[in-house]
């Protein structure tokens, strides 16, 4: 696994991921960083050096963002590049998608019950 940890503070590290963030790599990923959230209240990712990510990826990144949210700590991306973006955007669209697919549920048993 490539990956750096720089900037390490009583509070604060910053951990740079330098590879794909997939399928391959997630678990060791998730160790990493849950150590990490373990030991500082707040975690920076830098993802600038990640060329791609794949939908374990971004179910990673969001499960981790999770759990610092559960413990009372942050965990931050940063370092955003077009490709990653890019990728959010399209999970970003399936999740509107589906809540107005929910929404749309919903009024529909609204206008049944009326």
């Amino acid at each position: 696994m490539r990956y750096t940890t720089s900037r390490q503070t009583g509070m604060h590290c910053l951990f740079g991921v330098q590879k794909p963030i997939t399928s391959d790599c997630v678990d060791d990923l998730r160790t990493a960083w849950e150590e990490k959230l373990d030991l500082y209240q707040k975690l920076e990712i830098d993802i600038s050096g990640v060329t791609r990510v794949d939908l374990l990826g971004l179910k990673l990144m969001i499960e981790i963002q999770r759990e610092a949210c559960k413990k009372g700590k942050r965990v931050e991306f940063v370092g955003f590049n077009p490709g990653i973006t890019e990728a959010l955007h399209v999970c970003r669209w399936f999740g509107e998608l589906f809540a107005s697919q929910a929404e749309s549920r919903q009024t529909l048993v609204r206008e049944a019950r009326a």
